[in-house]
């Protein structure tokens, strides 16, 4: 039988762990590249914090956005809404994103500018990640993320430049989204605090007075 000054230090690691635990899955970024076709194509997004999957803009390049929706219905895949772009740019540059046909400046940095594009796909000279959404049963609404001198951010939501679901554009992609499915395993931190726990009592009825 464990004593009190074991039973207190089994109290406490159990804690230590688990807090330091919470931490670093507190800390993890909220978007996470995955594989699409093939091991490291990364040709996925995934928004942790919305639970949707957002199919790279460089693979929908030059289609409509009634085109990419035919293609890729087979897996899934749908036109975003102006909704879930704007929540998508908002969370990602952390801001409040203007809706409006004219570039903003404010709110986003070099370093996030390019990790959008990195992981969102490039459209256009490597620098660019732009891509049109539904917005209503006709037109097309837009975003452009910008990581070259002109760094910034657009977020248009009506037929600006005449943007409609049927017309391909040969420097924009379509911001096409699904549902990740997934199992839904026992957090990480409770198997972790179980084996913990186990480890202890066994420790503890080794140590203990035959």
């Amino acid at each position: 039988m464990m004593n009190k000054q074991q039973t207190r230090t089994i109290c406490a690691g159990l804690a230590f762990i688990t807090l330091t635990f919470g931490v670093a899955m507190d800390s993890q970024a909220e978007f996470v590249s995955l594989d699409r076709l093939s091991s490291g194509d990364n040709g996925i997004t995934l928004d942790t914090s919305t639970d949707l999957e957002w199919l790279d803009l460089n693979l929908t390049t030059s289609l409509s956005v009634t085109g990419a929706e035919a293609i890729h219905s087979h897996e899934r895949w749908r036109a975003a809404t102006f909704t879930e772009v704007k929540t998508l740019i908002g969370k990602f540059f952390d801001l409040d994103p203007t809706a409006s046909n004219v570039r903003e400046t404010s709110g986003i940095d070099q370093a996030e500018a390019n990790e959008f594009v990195s992981l969102f796909g490039a459209t256009f000279e490597g620098a660019i990640s732009w891509g049109r959404f539904q917005n209503s049963d006709n037109f097309a609404g837009h975003a452009i993320i910008r990581n070259d001198s002109n760094l910034s951010y657009l977020l248009s939501p009506d037929n600006y430049q005449a943007f409609n679901l049927y017309e391909p554009h040969s420097f924009s992609g379509v911001f096409l989204v699904r549902e990740h499915l997934s199992a839904v395993p026992l957090p990480a931190a409770a198997w972790l605090f179980a084996s913990a726990l186990g480890i202890f009592g066994y420790l503890g009825r080794r140590r203990a007075p035959a």
